[in-house]
């Protein structure tokens, strides 16, 4: 097999072949994925019946993407990369620019990210006996009467009742279940 040259077409069938791959996620952030060059010689093949190695085409497209003139297409067509939940937009106050973006590094995002699972697990740790005593004293504690209170308080010892007490999550339904269950009392 001689040394092939390179024409516009198959220039072209490589160059459209590579972007119909990136469109398809194949495409890494350091190159090509191999199926990508797999699909390129493949079409190669379909189109104008010449039978390349990946080396090659790895080489016509490095030297093809660092010309001039498709960096400038791609630069064009080139996605925004910046993720939304790392990226925060707000007005800068005595500014006339207007709006400004605050990026924060990745590593700051996974430092609050463990910030926000170590109070997880500080409250996970607790006791479900624990946790549904506070939340009783917390959202009953200016409305039930002290006797009530020591009621509630001798309930959250049982774990099953304290996890349905947790379960209910406020409102009129863990009302009512409290006050009937305290009259049983």
């Amino acid at each position: 097999m001689g040394k092939l040259k390179w024409s516009d077409s198959t220039t072209q069938t490589l160059l459209k072949t590579l972007y119909e791959q990136a469109l398809q996620g194949e495409k890494a952030e350091n190159g090509f994925k191999q199926k990508a060059w797999i699909a390129a010689r493949v079409a190669l093949k379909d189109s104008h019946d010449i039978e390349l190695e990946t080396t090659p085409l790895k080489s016509k497209w490095s030297n093809e993407a660092g010309s001039k003139k498709y960096r400038e297409v791609e630069d064009e067509e080139k996605e925004d990369e910046v993720e939304d939940d790392i990226v925060e937009t707000k007005q800068w106050e005595g500014s006339r620019r207007g709006i400004r973006r605050e990026q924060k590094s990745a590593g700051m995002a996974i430092a609050q990210a463990l910030d926000r699972i170590g109070t997880t697990a500080q409250s996970i740790q607790q006791s479900k006996t624990e946790l549904a005593i506070e939340k009783l004293q917390a959202e009953y504690g200016s409305t039930l009467s002290a006797e009530d209170m020591v009621k509630g308080l001798r309930l959250m010892e049982s774990e099953v009742k304290a996890s349905v007490f947790i379960a209910l999550q406020g409102g009129v339904a863990r009302d009512i279940w409290l006050a009937e269950t305290l009259n049983q009392m």
